[in-house]
C-alpha cells in the first residue's frame, strides 16, 4: 500500500488501485488488443466473485507495475509496449503523484482486434489459437 502524508492525515492508496489505473491506461493505447492473464489468475476469478486482472502491482521496494498484454495484429510490438510505458506512468503522476514506477510490459500474444470486449488471441505465448 502506498502512503501519501497530508496536513490532514494520511491517504492509503491500495496496490489494486494501481493496477485498475494500469490496466485501463493499457487497454485505451491503440494496438493493445487486451490484457493477457495467467491460467491461474483465471481460474481464481471465475471460482470467485472478485474481478481479476492480469496486471501485477509490487510494493516491496519501489512500485513496479507488471502488465502483460496481447499486440494487435500488424502493430509494432517495441512502440506499443513502450507506449504503453509512458501512458501508465502519465497517469499515475496525474492521478496519484507517482513520479517513478519500473513499469514491465510483457507481451504475451497478438489478438486479432483492437476491440477488448471481442478480443481472441492469435497466438498466445507460444501456443496457437488459430
Amino acid at each position: 500500500m502506498e502512503n501519501i502524508v497530508s496536513d490532514l492525515g494520511e491517504i492509503k492508496i491500495h496496490q489494486k488501485l494501481i493496477a485498475q489505473i494500469a490496466e485501463t491506461v493499457a487497454l485505451k493505447v491503440d494496438g493493445v488488443a487486451g490484457l493477457a492473464m495467467t491460467t491461474e489468475r483465471w481460474l481464481a476469478g471465475i471460482l470467485s466473485s472478485i474481478r481479476m486482472t492480469g496486471v501485477r502491482v509490487d510494493l516491496t521496494n519501489n512500485i513496479q507495475i507488471i502488465v502483460p498484454i496481447l499486440v494487435t495484429y500488424g502493430y509494432n510490438v517495441p512502440e506499443v509496449s513502450a507506449k504503453v510505458q509512458e501512458e501508465i506512468l502519465t497517469a499515475l503522476r496525474q492521478m496519484l503523484n507517482i513520479e517513478t514506477a519500473k513499469i514491465i510490459v510483457k507481451v504475451k500474444g497478438l489478438g486479432l482486434e483492437s476491440d477488448h470486449e471481442s478480443s481472441r488471441p492469435l497466438f498466445e505465448s507460444g501456443v496457437d489459437r488459430r
